[in-house]
Formats: structure tokens, sequence, C-alpha cells
């Protein structure tokens, strides 16, 4: 006697084995648009388990589609359609839900977009959240290899499972890399903050303990050519909280304090505090660089300026190193490490303080 295992069950087994995805599947988000208010992601439902895995789609206007659709609530994309009797087309990643015999979706990441300026958190290929719009598709029906979905203004649209995505951009996607799957749902969740609030979750998520080895006193340089500073210090603590030195406008000396990470291969950071001043969300900046090695004497990373050329063509790489040092050769330091007044507990306490005098 054999035993069958539908294949939608087969395919939710494989993507939690494969890439621990669910380790974010409390991470909620609420998106609101023109079309409709609902919050995304949170566990996988019953209802929604029959929709995840591979597909391929088509409407009454013809627009064509293949999907992945993911445990954790991320989709990837590629669809084509005709607009005047041009050929369109776009690649991208998103949010979707299954909620009240309706179909929800939202596009968060655009392949084909550049890193928005003067936004405080480094995403790539983001979309703003004020051009977000929902999708909201009507079910008619749900089978194990056949989904069948309605809206007044493409009528209906068939989605069949497949195996494998044989053709196209998607196929890049074809079989998941733990990594980089990882990567992809950080970068959703990065697209998706808005507030001080969201930057604080980000950096405090329990999934991501920091390496307790990294704590102490570090140096740290670059080989940045136009960066004619010389290297300088931090404390760097267990609890996800560093403190450096910086010059006001008035060229005196003062403590920084940010928050800082390791997850999927990269490393994250944000000032929150600087002086005695809660740094906004709109004026904060939270970076990612790519972590080429960690030890306990060493961390090293490295981030591209695309802007900057080697060799005419190639973009900068910068290297950053971080070597252990014994003592500071600040004051203010050595005195923030025999005061030991900062970490977690204060900056989260000087956040809301600032929250409360709004």
């Amino acid at each position: 006697m054999s035993l069958s295992i539908p294949a939608f069950l087969v395919c939710w087994i494989l993507w939690s084995l494969c890439n621990s995805l669910l380790t974010g599947k409390e991470w909620t988000t609420k998106i609101t648009t023109e079309e409709s208010s609902l919050v995304f992601g949170g566990s996988l439902l019953a209802d929604e388990k029959p929709w995840v895995g591979k597909w391929q789609g088509i409407n009454d206007n013809m627009d064509s589609w293949k999907i992945l659709r993911r445990p954790n609530h991320v989709y990837t994309i590629e669809i084509h359609w005709k607009e005047d009797g041009d050929r369109m087309s776009f690649y991208g990643h998103g949010l979707w839900a299954v909620k009240n015999g309706k179909f929800y979706y939202c596009d968060v990441l655009d392949e084909e977009m550049e890193t928005l300026q003067d936004w405080p958190v480094e995403v790539k290929k983001m979309i703003h959240h004020e051009d977000y719009v929902m999708g909201i598709e009507k079910i008619k029906s749900v089978g194990i290899d056949k989904i069948v979905t309605s809206t007044d203004q493409s009528g209906d649209s068939v989605e069949k499972r497949v195996e494998t995505f044989e053709k196209g951009w998607i196929i890049a996607y074809d079989k998941p890399n733990p990594i980089k799957e990882k990567q992809l749902f950080d970068q959703v969740v990065l697209a998706r903050i808005r507030n001080q609030s969201d930057m604080v979750d980000f950096f405090t998520d329990p999934a991501y303990s920091v390496p307790k080895k990294l704590e102490g006193y570090w140096k740290i340089s670059s080989d940045d050519p136009d960066d004619v500073d010389p290297p300088y210090e931090i404390i760097r603590r267990s609890d996800g909280t560093n403190t450096s030195i910086f010059e006001d406008e008035e060229g005196k000396q003062l403590l920084s304090h940010s928050l800082w990470t390791i997850r999927n291969g990269l490393y994250y950071e944000a000032e929150i505090v600087a002086g005695d001043k809660v740094v906004s969300f709109e004026d904060g900046y939270l970076f990612s660089e790519k972590v080429v090695s960690v030890g306990n004497d060493g961390l090293v990373t490295q981030w591209v300026d695309p802007e900057r050329k080697r060799l005419i063509v190639f973009p900068l790489v910068v290297t950053v190193n971080e070597q252990r040092i014994k003592q500071f050769k600040s004051k203010l330091l050595v005195e923030e490490t025999k005061k030991k007044t900062f970490g977690l507990k204060l900056l989260l306490g000087k956040i809301k303080e600032a929250e409360a005098g709004k």
C-alpha cells in the first residue's frame, strides 16, 4: 500500500525544513492603501496552506504570471501583460494573505527599482509605501492543484500548480537557497519599517541574538580611498548596543549610541541617541554591510558604492576592519566604560521618553 501526500502539503513541508522561514512567523505588518487595510504575516492559517508553492496563472485579460508563495507570506512573482499593444512586465516580491473568502496581495519590492534616496532605512528595490496597491480577489475555488479567483477588472484568474519553473526571471527562485530566502524575508521586513518602534523591533528580534564574542572594545578602519578620518573606537555590548564618539557643530565631542545586529550574513546598525537627544526616524539611517568574517578579535564587513568605480567599470567595494583593543585612547569612552551607564534598557527608556514628549 502506498501513501499519497497532497502536493501542497509536500511543498509546505519542504519549504519549512529547507528554509526555516517560520522563524519570522509571528512578524506582522499592517498595510493600508486606497483599496483596503489588512494585517499581513503571522502564522500560516489552515485556509492558506493549499496556496503555498509554485503556480502558473492566467486571467480573462490574458495577463499571465508565475508566482511562488511561501509559508511566511512572502511571494515572488513574474507577471506579463499588454498595455496599448506594448508588452509590460513586473518582477518583484510582496506579501499575501487569505482571509474571509478573499485573496489579498501587495507588492513590496520591485526588482527594477533603485534604492530609495533620503529614506531612513537602506532597502534595495523598495516600493515607497505611498505607491502601494493592494490586490483583492474573490476566491471561487481552491483545490490541490488549481485555484480560481475573480475580480471585476480582470474576470476569472486560474492558477495551476507546477513542480518547477522552467524559464523566465523567476527560475532563480526555483530551487530555494536558505540564506537568500532569509535575506529576502529580511528585506521585506526592512521595507515595512515605518517608524523608530519598527526599527527597534528589527534589532531586538529574539530570533537573532547578537554574537557575545563581539562584546568589548574595538577600533574600526576602512580602505575607503576617500575616507581621510583616522580609525575610530567603539564599545560594543552583547545587548545589541554600541557607543562611539562624534563631534557636534561646535567641535565638541559627544557620545553616540546605536543598535546593531548580525542576521543572515549581514551586519546592520542604526544610530538611536546622539549626545542626549534621540535621533528621529526621519533623521536616522539603518544601514547594512556584508559580513566577510567574524572572529573573537576581528570583524570584517564590506559595502558597495555603485557611484564610485574601480578600474572604470566596477563599483567600488569598501572593506571595513574591526580589531579588538585592550584600552581606549578616547577619554570619553574610558569614562563610559567605568560608569557603564548605557545599555539597551536605557536606550529604550530614552526612546519612550521622546515619544511621550511628542
